[in-house]
């Protein structure tokens, strides 16, 4: 159990110190440098819901014939629903100001209980 806590304080540690000297500098970067760019979009497409609809609906036709994947489809769906409303509730409770306002105007920083789409980045 002291592991598990110390752990979590270093990772805790980490993600602070990531956010006040590394996500500016990244988001510089990856914005100047057309570095992975398609990759990125790529990886944001995927989780798309119409992508995550269409996995999910696959495998569940795939379900009702091989008897064996049911629980499996289970888990994956319960735990994409978990997932995603978990992402929600942290990107309204810790929303941060998207890397593009940050490049184009300046804004940078943290604002949480924000409704604007345009706020509710999660640190890079």
């Amino acid at each position: 159990m002291r592991k598990l806590i110390i752990l979590g304080i270093f990772f805790i540690a980490l993600g602070v110190f990531s956010i006040f000297f590394i996500d500016k500098s990244l988001s510089c970067y990856f914005f100047e440098h057309d570095v992975l760019r398609g990759a990125f979009r790529i990886i944001t497409d995927l989780g798309s819901f119409e992508w995550v609809f269409t996995f999910v609906t696959f495998f569940l036709i795939l379900s009702y014939w091989v008897k064996s994947f049911r629980n499996y489809v289970f888990i994956v769906i319960v735990s994409l629903i978990l997932a995603d409303a978990a992402s929600l509730w942290l990107k309204f409770l810790f929303g941060q100001a998207r890397p593009i306002l940050f490049l184009k105007h300046n804004i940078y920083g943290f604002y949480p209980f924000s409704l604007n789409d345009s706020y509710d980045a999660l640190p890079s």
